[in-house]
Formats: structure tokens, C-alpha cells, sequence
């Protein structure tokens, strides 16, 4: 039993280390925090966000921010600067890479569980 915990426990600390030199680690980390109960489920977020990181760059985690927080695409364009159409693309590929149809399957991705 000791010998599991002190796995998980260096396999957690090795994957925080590389999750939090990741560009887009803070942005993921508003989006997804929440509580967890295990130093399983902390990992299994972990790793999670690490992969979307690869996936999603710095500027689409802040669309993703804004969209969780309920702003329209002309708010969100309003706020970063850029043309409705921008943002209107922007989410296009980020449904894309996420494998994803719509806002709502975005919000409920990232949804609180």
C-alpha cells in the first residue's frame, strides 16, 4: 500500500511539473479547476489538461475562458480586439480539434463535474 501511494504520489509530482511548464497551464487550470477527491482523479486532470494544452493554443484557452464565462462571440470579439468573424473561426477550429459540433458540447466539456 505504502509502495502504491509513493507511485501515484512521484507519478503526480512528475506530471504536475510538466503540465505547469505548459504556455496555456493557467488558462486550463480556471477553466477545469475543481475539487477532487483522489490522488487518482488529480491525476487523471492532470493528464487531461496536459493534452489539451497540446492541442489548443494560449489565445483559444482565453476564447474558451470567455465562452465558460457566458459571453457572446461579439463580446468576446469586443474584449480581444478582433473582428466577430475572428472568433466565429476560432471556436470552428476549436470544435475541430476537440472533436466537438457545438458551444454546448464546449461548455459541457469543460463544465464542472
Amino acid at each position: 500500500m505504502i509502495f502504491t501511494f509513493l507511485f501515484v504520489k512521484n507519478r503526480l509530482a512528475s506530471r504536475w511539473a510538466h503540465l505547469k511548464a505548459s504556455p496555456a497551464y493557467s488558462l486550463l487550470k480556471d477553466i477545469m479547476d475543481s475539487r477532487f477527491e483522489s490522488a487518482g482523479q488529480i491525476l487523471e486532470k492532470e493528464i487531461h489538461l496536459d493534452q489539451l494544452s497540446k492541442k489548443l493554443t494560449a489565445r483559444e484557452m482565453g476564447i474558451i475562458r470567455l465562452v465558460m464565462k457566458g459571453r457572446t462571440n461579439k463580446e468576446i470579439a469586443a474584449e480581444m480586439n478582433v473582428a466577430e468573424i475572428t472568433i466565429k473561426k476560432a471556436l470552428s477550429l476549436i470544435y475541430k480539434k476537440l472533436d466537438i459540433k457545438n458551444r454546448a458540447q464546449l461548455v459541457g466539456m469543460f463544465k464542472e463535474k
